[in-house]
């Protein structure tokens, strides 16, 4: 069983950036941490950023989390998870949002075994999967995303530009982190470190075996926004189109309808009526995920 702060010599670091956690699946994230097999010693970290639903004396009241606690207009992506890695003591860093639920008692083990197959693997991510009770076209986003895929793989070759990485479920090399840092982003963060691990002759690792549950149904306009930031991290810091055109807009909106439509007849465990709600709302939302890339692409 997993050892949590007891007083040797700490092998991993398990990071929660908090808010409002005790209202988006952090006490249930939390109690698969904690059910672990494994024989590292781990410290479990929350930084918190103002949560407001009772998060913060959920963790107060318990012994095994180490509670750091920063003003709501202090957060950023980038610069609090190195924030994270200053005040981790382990070799390993695992940043673990807390909506991101482990599947079973062997995600952290499943990491650590990818890292330490080959030294110069600096950060192993997780698979991520939706929750069973994600809406059915957001289910299958998610599952046609490499981080859903079933196959281990390494990723090496700088020059091919294929930087993927994501800090829902992640274990990094902590020196490495030391060494180099996160960005100080409000966005991106994770494809920056990853960018900077593969210039520096490191490989990225992806690990299917360890598994989280992740999934939002995010509103029509969260959408639009968080795409809009995309698309302006895209234009901004890899110099990259996805949505530069309204050819591209309506082409990629259509594109996406067709494959939600395809996935609804083929779907049994979908009644009817949610077929039909589905089929009618993937037009909007999808309109939304590519018009904020668009917006992104053109500031």
């Amino acid at each position: 069983m997993t050892d949590i702060n007891k007083g040797g010599e700490i092998d991993v670091s398990i990071v929660f950036l908090l808010f409002n956690g005790l209202s988006d699946h952090f006490e249930e994230t939390l109690k698969m941490v904690k059910s672990q097999k494994t024989d590292r010693e781990i410290e479990i970290i929350a930084i918190d950023s103002g949560s407001a639903d009772g998060t913060v004396d959920f963790v107060k009241k318990d012994k095994d989390i180490k509670l750091y606690q920063i003003p709501n207009s202090e957060f950023g992506h980038g610069k609090t998870r190195q924030m994270g890695v200053e005040l981790a003591k382990g070799k390993y860093v695992v940043f673990l949002t807390q909506d991101a639920t482990p599947v079973d008692e062997f995600w952290l083990e499943r990491l650590i075994e990818k890292i330490e197959s080959d030294e110069k693997i600096k950060a192993v991510c997780s698979r991520i999967i939706p929750r069973e009770d994600a809406l059915a076209i957001r289910k299958y986003g998610i599952l046609g995303e490499w981080s859903a895929s079933k196959e281990d793989f390494v990723i090496e070759d700088f020059n091919l530009g294929d930087f993927r990485n994501h800090d829902i479920s992640t274990l990094y090399d902590r020196n490495f982190l030391l060494e180099n840092g996160f960005e100080n982003v409000p966005f991106g963060e994770d494809v920056l470190i990853a960018k900077k691990i593969l210039s520096k002759g490191g490989k990225m690792a992806f690990a299917s075996k360890s598994v989280v549950y992740h999934s939002h149904d995010y509103t029509i306009k969260k959408t639009f926004k968080r795409n809009l930031i995309d698309g302006e991290f895209n234009r901004q810091y890899l110099n990259k189109s996805t949505v530069d055109s309204l050819f591209k807009l309506f082409g990629f909106t259509f594109k996406s309808l067709k494959r939600d439509f395809i996935f609804l007849m083929r779907d049994k465990e979908v009644n009817l009526i949610d077929k039909i709600k589905n089929i009618l709302y993937s037009p909007i939302i999808h309109f939304a995920e590519m018009s904020g890339q668009y917006k992104g692409n053109k500031k």
